[in-house]
């Protein structure tokens, strides 16, 4: 079984954002509701400008908020839209951590 998928490579992360010329983010589906460490999340397949590369993006709660602010409510009418991001430290489990935020 190939297990490159379990290594983290296919989610977007806060270094390929920062690295990324032009920081946006074309959503690719409605989202997929998964088991996390603190409940159920929402994941969706990005794909970040300037690449061709289908990544999986678990956004916070705040990008959540920005995005609801952007869009509306519902995640279908979410798909093929662009989204402006960057990256922005937060507080997580009492250490700081470099989470990916749409603008909004």
């Amino acid at each position: 079984m190939d297990m490159t998928k379990y290594t983290g490579a296919n989610y977007l992360t806060a270094e390929e954002v920062k690295e990324a010329t032009v920081k946006m983010i074309t959503v690719l589906n409605k989202g997929e509701v998964k088991e996390g460490k603190y409940g159920d999340q929402i994941e969706f397949e990005v794909q970040l400008a300037g690449t061709n590369d289908v990544k999986k993006y678990t956004p916070y709660c705040k990008s959540v908020k920005n995005m609801i602010e952007l869009h509306g409510e519902d995640s279908i009418k979410w798909v093929g839209k662009q989204f402006e991001v960057d990256t922005e430290k937060t507080k997580n489990d009492n250490e700081v951590v470099v989470v990916i935020i749409p603008k909004p």
